[in-house]
């Protein structure tokens, strides 16, 4: 008696920095039971040691921002992949991409359809292009046959937009969780890093790791730090790829501050930086749910975080961190005080934060939930 073929899925990525930041375990334990294809721009990082032989790479020429023949290009190359291929779904999570595999997969006849929102870049546009990307997303559900959503506020604020009409979160948020046996508390990477860098290893650090750009908030956070009662003795460290000349800008602006100031530039190891932090700052004016927040959260390291759609589910306010509104500097200096001058409640807040995530956002919690929701996906058909 033949074996029963199995079923097919293909995820589609932008680059291969987001394919191993977010869906490298899904993908993995998915492969247990299906045949999986990845599509990614794999022209810069083939990916080779990131999956073995049962999980299939296909280079489709992706790319970050809107190119309208070069994107025009890749949709039917895309949706001609998948039909040669007979795929049972196609999965995808980043905006244009799922924009292009939702297109694709419904033209190619793909019966599964499955996008994650992760955030909304429209947020905080105006005028045409927010419309414009507005629009794009409206088109990704439209095209869509499951529709999930990395946090429950952020699906509910897609809802209000009238963006979706309804969607799923699995687990209690982020796209695969946090290993926790990478994220930990690490006394000797705390050490490492300070005494890399020149910081007191008795000081307070505060930290951000992530795209230093505007929508991240960079400039309330230094503003709000060059003007606290912190300043002297507190220091300021900032880890992630500068993407819009921040560091120059910084350095022109707070000359004082080069002392207490430091970038860190990119990292393919977060685990090393966030134990070098007393408290971790995302002052966001938009994200999805802020999987930074949980890394360092596992590090043992609390938010001071805006209270936005999305870090408020990664943040339990006043229990694993402190909040603010957006673009509020006298409330990001108020947080950053508050955190300085009393150790006890730093320690207190980070022991919540990490068992939090021990509780709630373990990637082999979110990985099984991907799991038995593609279960229910394709049993029938």
């Amino acid at each position: 008696m033949s074996e029963t073929p199995r079923k097919k899925i293909c995820f589609v990525m932008t680059a291969p920095s987001a394919l191993r930041a977010f869906m490298a375990d899904p993908i993995r334990r998915l492969a247990r039971k299906y045949e999986v294809s990845v599509f990614c721009n794999f022209s810069a990082d083939a990916c080779e040691n990131l999956f073995d032989a049962t999980v299939t790479r296909v280079h489709i020429p992706f790319e970050r921002k809107i190119r309208p023949w070069a994107d025009l290009r890749c949709l039917f190359q895309l949706s001609s992949a998948l039909r040669r291929g007979r795929f049972d779904s196609v999965h995808s999570i980043m905006p244009k991409t799922g924009l292009l595999a939702m297109a694709a997969g419904w033209l190619a006849g793909v019966p599964v359809r499955v996008h994650m929102f992760t955030g909304q870049v429209w947020v905080t546009r105006a005028g045409f292009w927010r419309m414009l990307l507005k629009s794009m997303d409206r088109l990704i559900a439209w095209f869509a046959t499951d529709i999930y959503a990395d946090s429950p506020s952020q699906r509910d604020f897609l809802v209000a937009e009238k963006v979706i009409r309804s969607g799923k979160v699995l687990g209690d948020g982020s796209v695969n969780g946090v290993d926790c046996d990478r994220f930990k508390p690490d006394p000797a990477a705390r050490a490492a890093v300070r005494a890399q860098l020149g910081i007191p290893q008795d000081a307070v650090v505060f930290g951000f790791l992530g795209r230093l750009n505007t929508d991240k908030g960079i400039g309330d956070l230094v503003e709000a730090f060059a003007s606290s009662s912190v300043a002297q003795s507190a220091h300021l460290l900032l880890v992630g790829p500068d993407e819009e000349g921040v560091e120059a800008m910084i350095r022109k602006k707070f000359p004082s501050m080069r002392e207490k100031i430091y970038f860190a530039g990119s990292t393919d190891h977060p685990e090393r930086y966030y134990p070098a932090f007393d408290v971790f700052c995302i002052p966001s004016y938009r994200e999805g749910f802020g999987s930074s927040v949980i890394e360092a959260a596992a590090c043992g390291v609390p938010a001071l975080a805006s209270r936005i759609y999305g870090l408020t589910d990664a943040v339990a306010e006043g229990v694993t961190g402190l909040m603010h509104a957006p673009h509020d500097v006298s409330e990001i200096r108020a947080g950053l005080e508050t955190y300085a001058a009393d150790s006890g409640m730093r320690q207190k807040i980070s022991r919540a934060a990490r068992q939090r995530v021990l509780d709630k956002f373990q990637t082999e919690r979110l990985v099984e939930a991907m799991a038995h929701e593609y279960e229910r996906l394709l049993a029938h058909g």
